[in-house]
């Protein structure tokens, strides 16, 4: 499957998943995201010329929310799907923001700048890249001394492979972003069949994570995990957040 064909795909997702995250989002879901981003947009807030990668930035929910909260910081908001950044640019023109963010069609799996950014965060990105590792060692080579990495992202395709994750997940309510209102006529089998090859589907996420930023001498700010339970009551984790740091 070409990589023309799954920026198609989102590109196809642009509008609805706009809908779902930013637009006409669940009030408490942005409240949530908010609180998760103030733990590493605090420490920035009386720092001169701030630096921001939002990388797979989509329709912008992480750029939007940090440009709000930081006038001193200048966000770049990276994704391969044009029409995502497209979304971005209206919803920052709408609020006021779209002069403290700059919008990039770039690869995220091919981050080639070093010691740049004080803050990279992502999410739900790394998951769809066909080399994860790469891609995530280039976002912390990315990343100034002393600073912050936030990831968010899960196992979404773990049951495909996984019985035990398929069944519960089956459980599990579908999120806002698949309601088929929103998804509209994009088959979701298209991704599905990727996903089938990507790397991370037959990892265990976040001990995964972990192993990569470790190995590149990351200190583990915090760590947390949603789960769901299996058949034999076991949690199974489906979407986690990272907080990394780097000290040196």
């Amino acid at each position: 499957m070409t990589e023309e064909l799954i920026r198609n795909y989102w590109n196809a997702r642009a509008r609805g998943y706009a809908i779902a995250t930013v637009n006409d989002a669940d009030p408490e879901d942005t409240r949530r995201w908010r609180g998760v981003l103030e733990d590493v947009l605090a420490p920035l807030e009386d720092k001169a010329d701030v630096r921001i990668l939002d990388v797979g930035c989509g329709p912008g929910l992480f750029s939007l929310l940090a440009a709000e909260r930081l006038p001193n910081a200048r966000v770049t908001a990276l994704d391969g799907s044009p029409a995502m950044l497209e979304e971005l640019k209206a919803s920052a023109e709408a609020r006021g923001l779209l002069e403290r963010i700059t919008l990039v069609e770039g690869d995220a799996g091919a981050i080639d700048e070093e010691g740049v950014y004080d803050l990279v965060m992502s999410r739900n990105v790394l998951w769809n890249l066909p080399d994860a590792e790469g891609a995530l060692k280039g976002w912390w080579r990315a990343l100034k001394t002393g600073g912050t990495l936030l990831t968010a992202d899960g196992n979404h395709y773990r049951y495909l492979i996984d019985a035990t994750h398929a069944a519960a997940v089956a459980a599990k309510p579908a999120p806002k972003s698949h309601d088929p209102k929103i998804f509209g006529n994009v088959d979701p089998a298209v991704m599905a069949e990727r996903a089938k090859t990507l790397p991370l589907t037959h990892e265990l996420r976040p001990d995964w994570d972990v192993r990569i930023l470790e190995g590149v001498g990351a200190s583990i700010a915090s760590l947390s995990t949603s789960t769901t339970p299996a058949p034999d009551g076991s949690p199974v984790v489906t979407d986690f957040t990272l907080i990394a740091k780097k000290t040196a």
